[in-house]
C-alpha cells in the first residue's frame, strides 16, 4: 500500500494538474506531520530559542498574523488551509476573529473537523485549545479550488495564502478572485517560497541550482518580481515585503540532518525507503540553494486598490 501511494505521489510531481495537487497535498502533508510532529504544514521560522520544527511552525504562524496586521474584528479567508492548525491558533489569539478555511483536499478538512470534535488538537500543536470558545460560529470549512472561490464579493477583510499560493494554477486567477472577494482596501497576505535569482532565470539555470528540488519542490517556482507583477496587474498595491529565507531553510535542514536516523524509522514505517532517500537529498539541496542565495522565502502584504469613482 505504501509503495502504491509513493508511486502516485512521485508521478504527480511531474504532471501537476489539479488532481495531482490533491495527491501531493495529501501524501506530502502526511510526510510533513511525521517529520515535524504537528499539523501546521509550513517550513517554520527559527529564531534563537527554537528547538524543533513544530515550535518553528507556530513561530511562523504568529509572525504571519503580525505581518498581516490581523485585527480582532477581521473576517479572514484562509486559502489552502491544510488541516486548519494556523486558523485555530489565530482564533485563539484573536477571540473575535472569524476564519473561513478553504482547501482543495476534502480529506484534510474532514480530519480537521474530526480533531476539533474530539478535542485532540493538543496532540498536534504547541498550544492548549480553549474549547469553550464558539468555534462553530468562528471557523467555517469549505472544499474548493483556489481559482473559483465560493465567497460573496467584497465580503472579506483579509485573504491569507500561507505557503499555498505556489500550488495555485494559475496564480493570476487566484489573485483576481481575491480582488473580487476583498472589501475596499482589504489585504492579501502571502507567505511563499521563491526563486530569488532574477538574472538569467530559465529552465536550465533552475535545474542547475535546484537539482532534485526542481522536481520534489511540488509547486510552481516564482520569482519575487513575477509575483509583484501579478499582484499589480490584478489591482493590488504592495505594502511590504519581508524576506526570511535564512531563518527558514537552513535551520530546518540542519534539524533533519541531525535527526535523520530517528526520522528514518518514522518515515519508512509509512513510506517506501526511496521516499526517505529522496527527502534527504532534497533537504541537502534546499540548504545549499539557500546558502547560495538561489531560493528565499517571502512574506508579501498587498492592499486592494480602491477603484476610481
Amino acid at each position: 500500500m505504501s509503495l502504491k501511494i509513493g508511486k502516485i505521489a512521485f508521478f504527480s510531481l511531474f504532471r501537476r494538474n489539479e488532481n495531482d495537487v490533491k495527491s501531493i497535498y495529501d501524501t506530502f502533508s502526511d510526510l510533513m506531520i511525521i517529520g515535524t510532529g504537528g499539523s501546521f504544514l509550513n517550513f517554520g521560522y527559527w529564531d534563537g530559542k527554537t528547538v524543533d520544527p513544530l515550535q518553528a511552525q507556530l513561530n511562523l504562524t504568529h509572525k504571519l498574523a503580525k505581518f498581516g496586521s490581523f485585527l480582532e474584528s477581521d473576517n479572514i479567508l484562509d486559502v489552502g488551509s491544510g488541516y486548519c492548525a494556523p486558523a485555530l491558533s489565530w482564533l485563539m489569539k484573536y477571540p473575535l476573529l472569524k476564519v473561513i478555511s478553504i482547501n482543495i483536499s476534502g480529506r484534510q478538512l474532514l480530519t480537521a473537523k474530526n480533531n476539533i470534535r474530539k478535542d485532540e488538537w493538543g496532540l498536534y500543536t504547541n498550544f492548549k485549545m480553549n474549547f469553550n470558545d464558539d468555534f462553530d460560529n468562528r471557523l467555517s470549512l469549505l472544499e474548493s479550488t483556489s481559482t473559483l472561490l465560493p465567497i460573496m464579493s467584497e465580503s472579506m477583510d483579509k485573504i491569507v495564502a500561507f505557503e499555498s499560493a505556489q500550488h495555485f494554477k494559475p496564480l493570476k486567477k487566484f489573485v483576481m478572485e481575491s480582488n473580487r472577494v476583498l472589501k475596499e482596501s482589504g489585504l492579501l497576505v502571502i507567505a511563499i517560497p521563491i526563486i530569488s535569482k532574477e538574472n538569467n532565470f530559465n529552465y536550465f539555470s533552475e535545474l542547475l541550482n535546484l537539482g532534485i528540488l526542481k522536481f520534489t519542490w511540488a509547486s510552481e517556482h516564482y520569482t519575487l518580481d513575477s509575483i509583484k507583477n501579478i499582484l499589480s496587474c490584478c489591482g493590488f498595491s504592495i505594502q511590504e515585503v519581508e524576506l526570511i529565507g535564512a531563518k527558514v531553510y537552513i535551520p530546518l535542514a540542519d534539524y533533519f540532518i541531525k535527526n535523520r536516523e530517528r526520522l528514518f524509522e518514522l518515515i519508512t514505517s509509512r513510506y517506501p525507503k526511496f521516499f526517505e532517500q529522496i527527502l534527504n537529498s532534497s533537504i541537502l539541496k534546499m540548504k545549499s540553494a539557500s546558502q547560495s542565495g538561489f531560493i528565499d522565502y517571502a512574506l508579501i502584504r498587498s492592499a486592494k486598490v480602491i477603484a476610481d469613482e
